[in-house]
């Protein structure tokens, strides 16, 4: 590994590991929300039966849980995707190395 990719990779990493810390809390407070919301009803069969949020989202919990995980996926990509484009644009300019200041 050269030395000029260090620095690159060292700001890759924060990068990331914010991304996936930011990500993380927006999920909690996502359930946090869902949860208060999901007291609403969805539908009342003969007006006696209620189904809630609750129900259905447990009887999909497996693919939701999969999906989150893909949109997490894309994010990351699509951060490493950005990063990379203007490292390689700076470098194609002579900017020089990417600094955190």
């Amino acid at each position: 590994m050269s030395s000029n990719s260090r620095p690159l990779l060292t700001i890759l990493t924060i990068l990331i590991s914010c991304c996936s810390l930011a990500h993380a809390q927006s999920i909690e407070l996502s359930d946090k929300s869902d949860k208060s919301d999901k007291s609403n009803k969805v539908a009342v069969i003969d007006g006696k039966r209620v189904i809630t949020f609750n129900e259905v989202d447990d009887q999909i919990a497996a693919q939701l849980f999969t999906l989150q995980k893909q949109i997490y996926e894309l994010r990351r990509n699509a951060l490493n995707n950005l990063i990379t484009r203007m490292v390689l644009n700076r470098r194609q300019s002579g900017l020089g190395p990417v600094s955190m200041n």
